[in-house]
């Protein structure tokens, strides 16, 4: 923070306001920074990605440069945005944008983003900036910066934040025609001093912000929060490629069951008529009318799966069986065939679920419900064999069939084998290695061919 203060007074002598450090420095110039070196300790310390650096320079308490950089972002890695008076428009790590929010608004798949801890109350939150869908991310500062690169519409806090928080993606909103509000739709000021303070700031396109403003947000206060969030973040053993595998395995898991559910029961020629470039717009609709981005079945069964995971911290079978068996009980808009006849007897059964589920379970169906959940022992397994044995176990609890539970352990094998070293050919290696039945190695060999191929 010091070599930060320092540089930024030989840049441009002026008032200095850092969060840690106070105000200091040139008291008469017309300019002064605010500096904030951290912006969102809080979540950093819980273990959220996304806190930021955020430098504002205001000129008679208007906002005219600002930066904010994010070195661990969630989605993006290391993110830097910047604008200055005098740009046609804001920068990203370097290449200039040409975002323009002054006619955007609140719209169906549109972007508001919320506090990291606004995903706890969905309910509430996703009414309170309906139409549009909101992303949970630490840092007002990086929120408001993420909306003047063209990421979303609007970005709100609630939490009562200062000039030092908002100044700089102030400054960024100016430079994509974006407007900053407080609680009562003013625009948000600053005295010469650089101080500022709101109780709810509404950043992004004017007309978007406006509304959000009139909102009822202290709703949200009778909302229980849902259940703790399992974060996968830099307070880990796993490398920062590794970690990044990970997530991309969990959000593909997720991503790709969404697409698929648009085209669930479509045939391939009516899929390719719809979708020539093939299914890549996460939307709202399919056969069960869900929400862009939201579970199937699936992936509701891979999240009680990890979260089990991360709970026992190993696989128990039968806290897994637990867990499908209350998802079960939680009536699912879907459930195949196969997978109820198991999770509904592990449900029914008071102990013994694991067992239940056993003898409940078709050994004739190939259907592919436990394929479909698997993914994440693959990334907590972390090495083939560990991930490969666990994958058939859980298998075994509602698609026994043989090559069921080798395609599940091929699985498993060749995504532990990813995350760890992101090399394609050794993932098949991995696969082809696990593989113990003639349809599922006939199936890894054709799909060798393919890999030379491309």
């Amino acid at each position: 923070m010091r070599d930060l203060v320092g540089e930024l007074a030989r840049l441009l002598p002026a008032r200095i306001v850092g969060e840690e450090t106070g105000s200091h420095g040139d008291r008469a110039s017309p300019f002064c920074w605010l500096i904030d070196p951290h912006d969102g300790t809080s979540a950093f310390l819980k273990g959220h990605r996304g806190t930021a650096v955020s430098i504002a320079l205001l000129r008679n308490g208007l906002p005219v440069l600002g930066v904010v950089c994010a070195p661990m972002s969630p989605d993006r890695g290391w993110d830097l945005i910047a604008w200055a008076e005098g740009l046609p428009g804001v920068i990203r790590n370097g290449s200039p944008l040409a975002v323009d929010l002054s006619a955007a608004s609140l719209e169906s798949g549109t972007i508001v983003f919320l506090n990291h801890d606004a995903s706890r109350k969905p309910v509430s939150n996703g009414l309170a900036i309906a139409p549009a869908r909101f992303i949970s991310m630490p840092s007002i500062a990086y929120r408001l910066a993420r909306v003047a690169a063209g990421d979303g519409v609007a970005a709100v806090s609630l939490n009562g934040p200062g000039g030092v928080d908002y100044a700089a993606g102030h400054a960024l909103l100016r430079g994509s025609g974006g407007v900053l509000l407080d609680q009562d739709g003013h625009e948000v000021r600053y005295g010469a001093d650089g101080t500022s303070s709101v109780i709810h700031c509404f950043g992004g396109a004017p007309k978007a912000v406006k509304e959000l403003s009139q909102r009822r947000w202290s709703q949200g206060r009778t909302e229980p929060l849902s259940r703790t969030p399992i974060v996968l973040s830099w307070n880990s053993d796993r490398s920062a490629e590794d970690l990044n595998r990970e997530k991309g395995c969990m959000f593909g898991q997720v991503i790709g069951d969404n697409l698929g559910a648009l085209v669930e029961f479509s045939s391939a020629k009516d899929i390719a008529a719809k979708h020539p470039l093939g299914v890549r717009e996460l939307l709202d609709g399919g056969v069960w009318n869900i929400l862009a981005g939201q579970a199937t079945d699936d992936s509701e069964l891979a999240l009680a799966l990890a979260r089990t995971l991360v709970a026992t911290k190993e696989y128990n079978q039968e806290a897994v069986a637990t867990a499908f068996g209350d998802w079960f009980a939680s009536r699912p808009f879907d459930i195949g065939g196969t997978a109820a006849k198991a999770l509904g007897a592990a449900a029914r059964a008071g102990k013994g679920k694991a067992d239940a589920a056993h003898r409940a379970a078709d050994t004739n169906s190939q259907s592919n419900g436990s394929l479909m959940r698997v993914s994440p022992i693959g990334i907590w397994g972390r090495w083939s064999k560990l991930a490969d044995h666990h994958a058939r176990e859980d298998s075994r609890l509602s698609h026994p069939n043989d090559i069921c539970v080798d395609a599940c352990g091929v699985f498993a094998a060749a995504i532990a084998q990813g995350v760890r070293t992101g090399d394609p050919q050794e993932m098949l290696n991995a696969a082809q290695n696990s593989a113990q039945t003639e349809t599922v190695a006939t199936a890894l060999i054709l799909a060798a061919k393919s890999l030379i191929r491309n």
